[in-house]
């Protein structure tokens, strides 16, 4: 084997590895639902329509609050609450599972923060009644998914690994590798053939330009 030539990938060699993070099947579900809690915290949790006063043609507009406005302070440390359930989620990476601080395990403290935030938003459901507004169903699914993900990740269920992708290895005529998987030869492919070369001067005679056979003595020259 040549050690100068250009070597190619094996077939069904795998593709170059990324560059990523990556999460428990549980942590991502209650990453995920803290960071859109969160978000939809500016949304309204508590809607009252008052229709036309009684007596008097007279439209009185709805009035709303979303969560940061509602009962404060109670209201806006719910919203702070995803944000530490969300911090402890992204710590894994440097708070292992097994690893307690303080007499505490990370999905301890998941737990935690998610059962505390779960009982704020139903209990204003049950004190709201009709008055519970769409913002507030929303941020009552997103923390039940939370705290579904946090008890089953405390009890060692969904910890199938999840790559979160955050880039690709690239550089100066780099580039990424092709859909495919097979990377591009280092030194390019080889040349085509170049065909059939005409033999050189003084090789071959000329067609019909073949000496003549040498003649007997006695037989006429042909």
């Amino acid at each position: 084997m040549n050690p100068n030539a250009p070597q190619y990938a094996a077939p069904g060699a795998p593709p170059p590895a990324r560059t990523g993070l990556s999460f428990a099947l549980s942590d991502v579900i209650v990453g995920g639902a803290a960071l859109l809690f969160f978000i939809f915290s500016f949304t309204p949790i508590i809607s009252i329509d008052f229709g036309n006063v009684t007596g008097l043609d007279v439209s009185v507009p709805s009035a709303s609050t979303n969560l940061w406005g509602f009962d404060k302070p109670l209201g806006w440390w719910t919203a702070v609450a995803n944000i530490l359930l969300l911090a402890a989620t992204v710590g894994a990476r440097y708070w292992p599972q097994g690893k307690e601080y303080f007499g505490f395990r990370r999905s301890q403290v998941q737990v935690a923060v998610a059962v505390w935030v779960f009982l704020i938003v139903i209990g204003t459901l049950i004190a709201a009644g009709s008055a519970f507004a769409w913002g507030g169903y929303l941020m009552l699914l997103l923390s039940i998914a939370a705290l579904a993900g946090a008890v089953l990740g405390h009890l060692g269920m969904l910890q199938e690994p999840v790559d979160i992708p955050v880039g690709r290895g690239s550089g100066k005529g780099g580039g990424s590798a092709p859909a495919g998987g097979y990377p591009p030869p280092a030194q390019g492919y080889p040349p085509a053939s170049q065909g059939y070369q005409q033999p050189q001067q003084g090789g071959y005679p000329p067609q019909g330009g073949y000496p003549p056979a040498p003649t007997q003595p006695g037989q006429p020259a042909q």
